[in-house]
């Protein structure tokens, strides 16, 4: 597995599998050293797309919480498709 897809996978992993979830945990998951889950997570961390939870796990972080607030914003100004503008056979 790629560094990258390494990284992807502990974040969905953190993410997805709740905020006290021990890393060890993560790292059987994923099928990796717990050492590399660690260093992955702390990274994660580190440039803001994962924070400490009071609970002492880690949740989505500043920075995919900005990602995603921006995703929403482009979305809602997308207009959807009229159902009337669909063509009839």
């Amino acid at each position: 597995m790629s560094s990258l897809r390494r990284t992807l996978a502990t974040l969905d992993a953190v993410l997805l599998g709740g905020a006290d979830r021990p890393i060890t945990e993560i790292a059987r998951d994923l099928a990796i050293p717990p050492a590399t889950a660690h260093r992955q997570v702390v990274t994660l961390a580190a440039e803001g797309y994962l924070a400490r939870s009071e609970g002492g796990g880690y949740v989505a972080g500043p920075r995919l919480l900005r990602l995603l607030r921006h995703l929403e914003e482009n979305r809602a100004g997308e207009v959807a498709p009229s159902s009337t503008a669909r063509t009839s056979r």
